[in-house]
């Protein structure tokens, strides 16, 4: 089964997020990033040049620079094609 091509929207505002109902504190020793599926083959379902998708990257970059400004693991599972470049020897 293909996956279709997907159309642009636009991301919620902060002012359109539902309130936050808890109050818990970030504590950077018991916290993680995890990036996943970020790759060329899920991200091209949105088409060349799709906003959506640069608004995504941007987001990640900032988010992962928040994590690593403040000690934060940022975990980034290796792709299908990474994986099979480790395990043939050229990473």
């Amino acid at each position: 089964m293909t996956i279709p091509k997907l159309n642009h929207y636009s991301l919620p505002r902060a002012a359109e997020l539902a309130p936050n109902r808890v109050d818990w504190q970030l504590d950077p020793q018991r916290t993680a990033l995890l990036i996943h599926d970020v790759q060329h083959y899920f991200v091209s379902f949105y088409g060349t040049d799709n906003p959506l998708v640069q608004t995504m990257i941007e987001n990640i970059q900032r988010i992962k620079a928040y994590c690593y400004q403040h000690d934060i693991r940022s975990i980034i599972p290796p792709s299908r094609s990474n994986k099979v470049a480790m395990n043939e020897g050229y990473c």
